[in-house]
């Protein structure tokens, strides 16, 4: 390698310094030691935080791909190529995108190791951070080429002008050294040699995981003509006042502080009649997996007009 600056002559493995390879990159040294590592191919930057503990020194890399198309309604899974196969390496990767279209700007985070002893991905999972996906599942698997993979989506999922880029990259446990260089996204309608090891699903409806259960009450009208209880555009079907039919998702009026819509886990409803006459049920409603059912309800005149 050699100085691009330093501190003071006194103190030569402090600074900036220009390491030739492949690819070239300037690194952040102190005392010797690597703190930060620009990457000239690809401008992705390596981290290398302060470190406390036993285990070896994770790594971040940040900005280290991106993918856009100028294609509306375009169909097929979104392939994200690692730079590196089977590696024993805890990974967490955070990709944003944007869509347009209704669901506009989104972002997850997928993480998992990808081991080695039995080629295949453990303990994966996808997070949603903000927004709402295009796509609601992801296969993490292995390619032809020798390189672990993630594929967001399915045949049909749908990209109108898609933006994307794999903002992060949290490398842990083994193996962490260059993940900033060698990303590669693409388009594509065929799984053709791609070996799926783990399907993840998560919804962008009821069982999406940025959402949030509350209890709450839910006040309401009854439809005298229509028998059905209504909460400004939602409503639920009703059988004479004694039951309520099966549905997914009660959303509260409105989105918390962090825009995620709230749902509810238990809920009492309360309806009113066309005599302005409130009612509330005795018991309450619980979700049940994806679903919210309603089981039989004994409604009490509360003789409280609105």
């Amino acid at each position: 390698f050699s100085t691009i600056f330093a501190i003071s002559p006194t103190y030569p493995t402090y600074g900036l310094f220009y390491v030739s390879g492949t690819p070239d990159a300037i690194e952040l040294r102190w005392n010797g030691v690597v703190k930060r590592r620009w990457n000239f191919e690809t401008g992705a930057v390596e981290v290398r935080p302060a470190l406390s503990g036993t285990g070896i020194q994770p790594r971040v890399y940040r900005d280290v791909a991106a993918y856009t198309e100028s294609v509306s309604g375009g169909l097929g899974w979104l392939k994200i190529l690692c730079p590196k196969g089977w590696t024993n390496t805890m990974l967490q990767i955070r990709v944003k995108g944007y869509d347009y279209s209704h669901h506009g700007s989104w972002e997850i985070v997928i993480c998992g190791y990808n081991y080695a002893t039995t080629s295949t991905w453990t303990n994966a999972r996808i997070e949603v951070v903000h927004g709402e996906p295009p796509f609601h599942q992801a296969r993490l698997g292995i390619d032809a080429n020798g390189k672990v993979g993630i594929m967001l989506g399915t045949d049909d999922t749908v990209w109108n002008y898609p933006t994307i880029i794999i903002s992060e990259v949290i490398a842990g446990y083994s193996q962490v050294e260059d993940w900033d260089d060698g990303w590669v996204i693409t388009r594509t309608g065929s799984l053709v040699g791609f070996t799926t090891k783990k399907n993840v699903y998560f919804s962008v409806g009821p069982t999406r995981l940025n959402k949030i259960w509350a209890p709450c009450m839910f006040v309401g009208q009854r439809d005298p003509a229509t028998a059905r209880q209504t909460w400004d555009d939602f409503s639920i079907a009703n059988k004479g006042l004694t039951n309520f039919a099966t549905m997914w998702e009660l959303p509260l009026p409105g989105l918390d502080g962090y825009g995620r819509t709230l749902y509810v886990d238990a809920v009492k409803v309360a309806v009113r009649d066309a005599d302005s006459n409130d009612y509330i049920t005795k018991t309450t409603v619980t979700r049940v997996g994806t679903t919210i059912e309603y089981v039989a309800q004994t409604l009490t005149d509360m003789n409280s007009p609105k």
